[in-house]
């Protein structure tokens, strides 16, 4: 669940987010790359097995304001993105909606870049690291510190979603949508197997960075 509260000693959570492609390295082999994309209407909700157990969810927010984008198991209310893309507390690139001083019609503007671990292991560790930093307010650790957790988060292997909004329609000065058609690119590791009906190619592995811009 996320929380609303601002932040005050974590400013590192607060870093700004990708908005348009994530960084490849030049290997041109590693990971895979599928495609696809759908239509939905304001206040629909959106799922789409992604492959071993994960789904991707859009689910809508009050008032047809909008969705935020989650990776799932089924079931399970465990988003396996959450703990991959700062800030924790505040809208990042999970968010594409009406909210935290944007509108809706804003946040379709642009493309939402989107990391995930990729196992029950890794979203364990992921969300301890997490919830170290939003709740140790004086942590003796490094590595539950704001800059021990941004250090740690291009460790974990982990896919990526680029979730690109191609048309859709606004009402209420922006703040409501009625549709929205998108695209979405999602790259992940080779020995992860996508959903039998999504056809992939190779493709260099996305090079995550985290940090000050």
């Amino acid at each position: 669940m996320r929380l609303c509260a601002k932040l005050s000693l974590f400013g590192l959570l607060s870093l700004p987010i990708a908005r348009h492609q994530a960084p490849r390295t030049a290997t041109v082999q590693g990971c895979r790359e599928t495609t696809f994309g759908g239509r939905i209407n304001g206040g629909q909700a959106y799922a789409r097995e992604l492959g071993e157990h994960l789904w991707l969810h859009l689910s809508p927010l009050g008032n047809n304001e909008g969705w935020t984008i989650e990776i799932e198991p089924p079931n399970s209310g465990n988003d396996y993105a959450y703990p991959l893309n700062p800030p924790l507390r505040l809208a990042n690139s999970q968010y594409l909606g009406t909210g935290y001083s944007e509108t809706v019609k804003e946040q379709l503007s642009h493309n939402h870049v989107v990391y995930f671990v990729l196992n029950p292991s890794d979203y364990e560790k992921a969300i301890a690291l997490a919830q170290d930093v939003l709740w140790t307010y004086y942590a003796s650790a490094p590595d539950k510190t704001a800059e021990g957790y941004l250090a740690a988060l291009p460790k974990f292997p982990s896919g990526v979603l680029i979730l690109k909004p191609v048309k859709y329609e606004t009402k209420n000065g922006g703040k409501s949508v009625k549709w929205m058609l998108f695209s979405a690119m999602v790259t992940t590791p080779s020995a992860f197997h996508l959903a039998p009906d999504l056809s992939s190619m190779e493709t260099g592995c996305p090079a995550r960075e985290v940090g000050p811009t």
